[in-house]
């Protein structure tokens, strides 16, 4: 099948690249960059979960097969730290996946390195200093290799998947994605690494009910509604949140604020 693209004039600087594809196509695959290379990671095709993988070479051009994944694993989060690459959960053949592997590019081996907490899927990952932090509905998770130290960090207000989340200076920014009926959302939450104010709400607004209100440093008041919604949230997913007895005891009991 030909595709057609809308070229730049002549003159103009060219902002978008056509670059060489893939070898397998690859439906929610992980990806990361590593020392020059960009890599992706598993996915899905046609409802089967890929365990392969390619590197991709910005000098050359060029992709080229890496070491398989030892488990097929599609809408996971894969974070790149200390030289190495970790795969977190996901979905696999036999549904949520709770294993992680870690990926050495001097070895070109997949390794198991541990497990999460409980068997997540549609998570989102970034780092920041030694840690891998994970989102995963309302919850907020540090993650430090090679210890498998797990740590508890401060609730997110909105239960969300498929967000788009990033790091920026000292803070992790959430933005969007959808809740728990999955409609869209439009809400941006602030998470603080280097202050005591760790959690902060910078917007809230929403098509259906219009303003909110907001939560920023040195702002106390919140309007009443969204206090209702956010102490009825907490609830439900206290009321929710899934038991898993052979994962638990690597959470930490102490909580980061």
């Amino acid at each position: 099948m030909s595709m057609s693209y809308n070229r730049p004039s002549e003159g103009l600087p060219r902002v978008w690249e056509d670059l060489v594809a893939i070898d397998a196509r690859r439906h929610q695959p992980g990806l990361a960059a590593l020392r020059g290379r960009l890599y992706v990671v598993g996915g899905e095709n046609k409802q089967h979960r890929l365990h392969s993988g390619e590197a991709y070479d910005p000098i050359t051009n060029k992709w080229s097969p890496i070491a398989d994944l030892n488990e097929g694993r599609s809408h996971f989060a894969l974070a790149a730290l200390k030289g190495k690459l970790y795969a977190f959960g996901g979905r696999g053949v036999n549904g949520e996946l709770h294993s992680i592997e870690v990926y050495d590019p001097r070895t070109d081996e997949w390794t198991w390195a541990d497990d999460l907490p409980w068997p997540m899927h549609e998570l989102k990952a970034v780092t920041y200093n030694d840690a891998v932090y994970l989102m995963h509905k309302q919850s907020l998770l540090r993650y430090r290799p090679p210890q498998g130290e797990w740590r508890t960090c401060a609730k997110r207000y909105v239960v969300r998947a498929d967000c788009g989340a990033a790091v920026l200076g000292d803070q992790l920014y959430v933005v969007g994605g959808s809740g728990d009926e999955y409609d869209a959302l439009d809400i941006v939450e602030r998470y603080s690494f280097a202050t005591t104010t760790r959690r902060e709400r910078i917007l809230y607004y929403t098509e259906k009910e219009g303003y909110v209100g907001e939560y920023l440093p040195g702002v106390r008041e919140v309007h009443k509604e969204q206090r209702r919604r956010l102490t009825q949230e907490r609830k439900q997913e206290n009321t929710n949140s899934p038991s898993w007895p052979n994962f638990s005891s690597k959470l930490s009991t102490q909580t980061i604020p």
